[in-house]
């Protein structure tokens, strides 16, 4: 499966922006940055994403391969800097 998908992966700000990807807590979505991103989106690439399980992520949680949250975001922040994401 497509990470971006998988992630449901967003970026705003500039191509060229330095990348500050905003993880969320349990229990939440990338929706809990939606009054915080928009300050940094003139000046940096933006990254939002759901980890696996929540939000709109598209594949469901699996505590095996997904016990280290850290590796996830790992994930999606070298896709925030080497492909080409889908924009809000």
């Amino acid at each position: 499966m497509d990470l971006v998908a998988r992630h449901n992966v967003t970026v705003a700000g500039p191509a060229d922006g330095q990348p500050l990807v905003f993880a969320h807590g349990f229990g939440c979505d990338q929706n809990i940055w939606r009054h915080v991103a928009p300050a940094f989106e003139t000046t940096h690439r933006v990254v939002l994403f759901d980890f696996v399980g929540a939000g709109h992520s598209s594949a469901p949680y699996d505590p095996d391969k997904y016990a280290d949250k850290g590796a996830d975001a790992a994930v999606v922040s070298a896709l925030a800097g080497t492909r080409s994401v889908p924009s809000r």
